[in-house]
């Protein structure tokens, strides 16, 4: 009896609808890495750093001020953080640091998503332009 399980779990036909239902029949949800990300400044600057924050969708989980310095530590999504250092500086006039490290994948937000799909979809009806194009250009050239 079990060597007739194992051939039944085996068989190709049952491996591929364990495969497209999911598929078919699931949620989708495109998954970004969020960073935890810890920011420091002098406290004149708190403001600022909260501000930079939010503005890169970061959610703020604790602040502290250590010595006149401030600090934050946050979450906030990988695609947000680039030219965050930069701005920092700027903000800060150069005395604000900060570290970041990964801390999980969490969906993006929709209007994210949406964008993803809309840059695929124009992405696949450019490609498919371009193969229609092509072969159009072969059968006008075997006429």
């Amino acid at each position: 009896m079990l060597s007739i399980r194992m051939i039944l779990l085996s068989s190709w036909p049952l491996k591929e609808l364990c495969n497209k239902v999911p598929f078919e029949t699931g949620r989708w949800m495109v998954l970004e890495p969020i960073m935890h990300v810890e920011v420091s400044a002098p406290t004149e600057y708190q403001g600022e750093l909260i501000g930079l924050i939010t503005r890169r969708n970061g959610l703020l989980q604790s602040t502290n001020e250590v010595d006149n310095y401030f600090i934050a530590n946050s979450e906030v999504p990988l695609n947000d953080m680039f030219g965050f250092a930069t701005e920092l500086r700027t903000l800060t006039q150069g005395k604000g640091e900060y570290t970041m490290e990964y801390s999980r994948y969490s969906p993006t937000r929709n209007d994210v998503q949406q964008d993803l799909m809309d840059k695929y979809q124009q992405e696949l009806n450019e490609k498919t332009t371009t193969q229609q194009k092509q072969q159009s250009n072969k059968m006008s050239k075997k006429n």
